[in-house]
């Protein structure tokens, strides 16, 4: 049986709930509370895919520093409130498009540093959970199979 993997089931839960709350800002201070349902699943999902693959790149020790981090939900905190005022059915950017990611790109990047100190608590409270990921056994020259 495959192990369950602690970063990327980390990085899920924490983008729901961080979605969540930013999906429920959002749409107070855009004062449309008839899409309110519909806005916090258009942004927690595609933050949900941003947040599985940022623990997974997590775990696999693929983001290096801090920085890269805060460039990584930097372009994916863009792309995730894209695609949300694409299935909300706001196809009207304000600034333009280019104008709308610029400014997603520096909300992305304090999305960012909020999302990594609560991946954090998330990822010690999974290891509590499911326990300790189980060491992979070192492989002997012998067993590897010839051919």
């Amino acid at each position: 049986m495959t192990a369950l993997r602690r970063g990327p089931l980390a990085g899920a839960l924490t983008a729901v709930v961080a979605g969540g709350v930013m999906s429920l800002l959002v749409t107070i201070a855009g004062g449309q509370l008839s899409n309110f349902a519909v806005a916090i699943v258009a942004l927690t999902i595609p933050l949900m895919g941003a947040g599985v693959l940022f623990g997974w790149l997590s775990e696999g020790e693929r983001l290096h520093s801090f920085g890269h981090a805060m460039l990584f939900w930097a372009a994916a905190f863009s792309l995730s409130r894209l695609i949300q005022q694409l299935l909300v059915g706001d196809t009207s950017l304000k600034d333009g498009p280019v104008g709308f990611l610029i400014y997603q790109a520096i909300v992305g990047m304090l999305f960012g540093f909020g999302f990594l100190l609560l991946y954090q608590y998330v990822l010690v409270v999974c290891r509590r959970v499911l326990g300790e990921p189980a060491a992979a056994e070192p492989e002997a020259d012998g067993d590897k199979p010839s051919g």
